[in-house]
C-alpha cells in the first residue's frame, strides 16, 4: 500500500532535547513535584527568619531562587546523557509514512507501525509534532520536512481521534 505522506526526521541533539522539553512540560506530575519543592524551599527560609536563624533564612531564600536554575540544568544534563548513549538514534534518519488508518516509522532500530486510534497523544507547536505512543515515547516530525498537506492531515487526525 503506497503511503499518504511520508517525512523524514533527523534525530540531532537539538531536536530530541526540543523533545524532551515539550514532553516534560506536559507532565503534570513533574511540574507539581518541582513547584511543590521550590514552596517548601521558601517556606523553610519563612520559618528560619521567624526563628532568628537570618543566616538560615539567607541560605534557604538563594537556594530557593538557584533551585529552577540547577533543575534546568540537570535536566538538560540527563537529555544529553540520554542522547549520547543510545548510539542506534544517535543522527538517525527516521521515516515516517502516513496512511489513512496508521503511521509506519523506519529508522536504524527497525520498523514499528501505529494505528492512529491507539496513539497517547499527537502534540504540536511552532516548528514541530510530536507523534506520541505513550506519555514520554514519540516520534518527531519536524514542520520544516512537511508539505502543508501533511501538516493538515496531522491536525486531522489529532482533532478526529482527540489526541
Amino acid at each position: 500500500m503506497e503511503p499518504l505522506h511520508t517525512t523524514k526526521t533527523v534525530y540531532t541533539l537539538g531536536e530530541y532535547m526540543k523533545f524532551s522539553v515539550q514532553i516534560g512540560l506536559k507532565n503534570k506530575r513533574f511540574i507539581k513535584t518541582r513547584v511543590m519543592l521550590m514552596i517548601a524551599i521558601f517556606l523553610l527560609a519563612l520559618v528560619a527568619l521567624l526563628n532568628h536563624s537570618y543566616g538560615m533564612a539567607i541560605g534557604f531564600a538563594i537556594g530557593g531562587v538557584l533551585f529552577p536554575f540547577i533543575l534546568v540544568s540537570s535536566f538538560r544534563s540527563n537529555v544529553r546523557r540520554a542522547y549520547f548513549s543510545n548510539a542506534h538514534l544517535r543522527d538517525a534518519v527516521c521515516t515516517l509514512s502516513f496512511f489513512e488508518s496508521h503511521t509506519s516509522g523506519d529508522d536504524p532500530t527497525g520498523h514499528a507501525e501505529y494505528s492512529y486510534d491507539k496513539l497517547y497523544s499527537i502534540v504540536e507547536t511552532d516548528t514541530n509534532f510530536y507523534i506520541m505512543i505513550s506519555e514520554n515515547q514519540g516520534s518527531i516530525v519536524i514542520k520544516q520536512n512537511c508539505t502543508p498537506e501533511l501538516i493538515a492531515f496531522l491536525q486531522e487526525i489529532k482533532q478526529k481521534y482527540g489526541k
